[in-house]
């Protein structure tokens, strides 16, 4: 193992990306390569910062290529690479921003290429779908979920209503499952929507309410999907320490 010290700031999320950086808009491949390459990580810090590191096809060295400060607030709770464009990486953080990197050459030395001011609060994850290849969702602690066309980062398609600060979301990988978004709702719970491809509108499939004990106030923190069952759900609150892996009705 690898242990690399971010200087003494949180790192608050990390997000992997197995594309070769040759493989972006001005390259014939439109999906995630198999091959095996160097893996590109970044990460984003509690001081302002998104940071890119590699970690070689052994495994055994793992080196930062790159660093920016990327907002204007210290918490940068999000990162995330675009799964089709290995150029291209987002961020979110508590001044409300919603950013979109291009990092061909290492740090970005002119600002965000789309820089997002439509969040009420701060962006608290990002979540570009894995076989859609435009669609992208992001939550906020102003308690909305916001589906994006790639194509037009400016404007939402849609805003669900989630009632709760929306802390984590994880599309569903699996064919004929690809429409389902979960959601880390905080004090609303988790709850599962489904993306119209038609109207691009999120409805609600079902609402998990579960978590909690007794005098302790749950918060809906921590959720994904199971890796070979696309119904089974695990999810994690944050004050009663719990863990509940739970199902969906096919």
């Amino acid at each position: 193992s690898k242990i690399k010290v971010v200087e003494s700031k949180p790192c608050l999320s990390l997000d992997w990306s197995s594309l070769s950086p040759s493989q972006g808009d001005d390259s014939e491949a439109s999906s995630p390569s198999s091959s095996p390459i160097e893996m590109q990580i970044c990460v984003s810090q509690g001081d302002k910062g998104v940071s890119l590191w590699r970690l070689s096809k052994s495994h055994s060295s793992l080196v930062k290529t790159a660093q920016w400060e990327a907002h204007s607030i210290d918490e940068v709770w999000a990162c995330n690479f675009d799964p089709f464009d290995a150029n291209v990486i987002y961020s979110g953080a508590d001044d409300c921003k919603f950013n979109k990197w291009d990092i061909r050459g290492g740090s970005p030395s002119g600002g965000p290429s789309i820089a997002n001011g439509n969040h009420e609060a701060g962006v608290t994850v990002i979540a570009p779908h894995p076989s859609y290849e435009h669609v992208l969702a992001t939550g906020s602690y102003d308690e909305k979920v916001r589906v994006y066309d790639k194509r037009n980062l400016y404007r939402p398609m849609s805003t669900f209503e989630a009632g709760g600060g929306v802390w984590r979301l994880r599309w569903n990988k699996t064919s004929g499952y690809e429409d389902r978004l979960l959601t880390a709702c905080m004090r609303a719970d988790f709850q599962i929507l489904s993306l119209s491809k038609e109207t691009s509108d999120f409805k609600l499939l079902c609402r998990y309410e579960e978590h909690g004990a007794p005098d302790v106030t749950k918060l809906a923190y921590g959720c994904d999907w199971g890796y070979k069952d696309p119904c089974l759900v695990g999810s994690c609150s944050f004050y009663d320490k719990q863990l509940h892996l739970w199902s969906i009705v096919k």
